[in-house]
């Protein structure tokens, strides 16, 4: 599948497997090469795999199916949720979004998603009042979110996935739902 993703490891423009990988609170490492290293000492192929990483158990990640052409998978940690212009501070919170979507889309198409789904999880953290604990000020997310999108790139494709389009609403609801249930948790 093709993808779109701001994942700190990303091997191929097709990938083919996703990884949210728990480390410790202390990772200080060049992701390139501890990820390649971890990679390898798993046994895991390199080729097209996009790797996310957190400081939050991904064993208490939720799984949701949208529909049965669409899969989500959330991690959500917001302790070092970050106002615009912080400088946070280190404690564990990433929220990382997966979407597997089984739809042919333009490039463009899967863009519009992935900004729907970074807008969606902050209007969540607003709604929900997630604040920056240094400053004090509402937060949109922390320093480390990921959102990272599988799908069919076809250039006969839908040519849109924003918030108005089915898919697109489809999806960033089912995320604004799953992280409220998170958030409230």
């Amino acid at each position: 599948m093709d993808t779109i993703t701001n994942a700190p490891y990303r091997n191929g423009e097709r990938c083919v497997r996703y990884i949210n990988r728990t480390v410790p609170l202390s990772y200080d490492h060049d992701p390139d090469l501890e990820i390649a290293d971890f990679l390898l000492r798993e046994r895991l192929e390199r080729s097209g795999t996009v790797l996310t990483l957190t400081a939050v158990d991904v064993t208490e990640a939720w799984f949701v199916d949208i529909d049965e052409n669409t899969l989500l998978s959330i991690t959500c940690g917001t302790e070092n949720a970050l106002s615009i212009g912080s400088d946070g501070k280190t404690s564990s919170g990433t929220i990382n979004v997966f979407v597997g979507v089984n739809l042919k889309m333009r490039t463009q198409a899967a863009l519009d998603l992935f900004q729907g789904i970074v807008e969606t999880k902050c209007q969540i953290l607003n709604d929900s009042g997630v604040r920056d604990k240094r400053t004090g000020l509402k937060a949109p997310g922390t320093s480390t979110d990921t959102v990272s999108i599988f799908f069919h790139a076809d250039r006969e494709g839908e040519r849109f996935a924003g918030r108005l389009t089915k898919p697109g609403k489809k999806i960033t609801v089912a995320v604004y739902d799953t992280l409220r249930q998170m958030l409230e948790k």
